[in-house]
C-alpha cells in the first residue's frame, strides 16, 4: 500500500495517465475537480469530486483530474500496491513512431510529424481556462460521498463522534481498498 499527496493550484490538470499494477482510492480533502475515468470497451465516466468525496480507479484504467475550483485541490490517494507504477500518456504518445499514431488517429501520413511530442511525462499541466461542467455536481459509481451518502451499516455514531465506512458494502465498486472517515466531537476520542 502507498499513499500519495496531490494538489493543484486553479487551473491545473494531473495529466491522462494510468497505473497498471495498482487501483487508486482518491479522497479529495479541499476544492473541487473533473475527474475522467475510462474503462473496458471504449467507456468513460466523467464526474466532479470535492470536499469528503472519493473516488476510486480500478488497476489499469487511464484517468486525469483537473482543479475546476478557484482555489487549491487537495487530495490524499492511496494506492494498492507500495510501489504503484504511473505510465502518463504524455511521454507514452513520445514514445511511439509517428507512423503507428499516424495509422491509430487515422490522419495523412506525417502529421504527427510536426507535432512537438514529449518523451517525458508532463504530470501536471496547465488550462488555457477552467473546465465548467454541464452539471454543478456531477454523480458517478465511481465516486462516494463520506458525509451525504452512508446507508445505515457504515456510519457508525455515538457521544463522541462519527465514524463513516467507505467500503465493499457500501460502496460497491471497491476493490482492495477501503476507508472510513472520523469526525471526532470536542472531547471524543477514538479507543485503540
Amino acid at each position: 500500500m502507498a499513499t500519495y499527496s496531490l494538489r493543484l493550484d486553479r487551473g491545473r490538470v494531473r495529466e491522462p495517465h494510468w497505473h497498471p499494477n495498482a487501483a487508486e482510492l482518491s479522497y479529495c480533502l479541499s476544492g473541487k475537480a473533473l475527474m475522467t475515468i475510462f474503462g473496458h470497451g471504449a467507456t468513460h465516466n466523467t464526474f466532479t469530486i470535492e470536499s469528503d468525496e472519493i473516488a476510486f480507479v480500478p488497476q489499469g484504467f487511464l484517468h486525469h483530474i483537473e482543479n475546476i475550483s478557484e482555489e487549491e485541490t487537495k487530495f490524499i490517494i492511496t494506492f494498492n500496491h507500495e510501489k504503484p507504477e504511473d505510465i502518463g500518456i504524455s511521454g507514452s504518445i513520445g514514445s511511439i513512431p509517428n507512423a503507428a499514431l499516424d495509422y491509430t488517429f487515422i490522419v495523412k501520413r506525417e502529421f504527427f510529424a510536426k507535432i512537438n511530442k514529449p518523451t517525458q511525462d508532463i504530470l501536471i499541466g496547465k488550462r488555457s481556462s477552467i473546465a465548467k461542467p454541464e452539471f454543478p455536481n456531477i454523480p458517478n459509481p465511481y465516486k462516494f460521498n463520506l458525509k451525504e451518502e452512508p446507508q445505515i451499516q457504515s456510519k457508525i455514531q455515538n457521544n463522541g463522534g462519527t465514524v463513516i465506512l467507505a467500503n465493499a458494502y457500501s460502496f460497491p465498486i471497491l476493490n482492495g481498498l477501503a476507508c472510513y472517515s472520523l469526525y471526532l466531537k470536542k472531547g471524543g476520542i477514538r479507543e485503540p
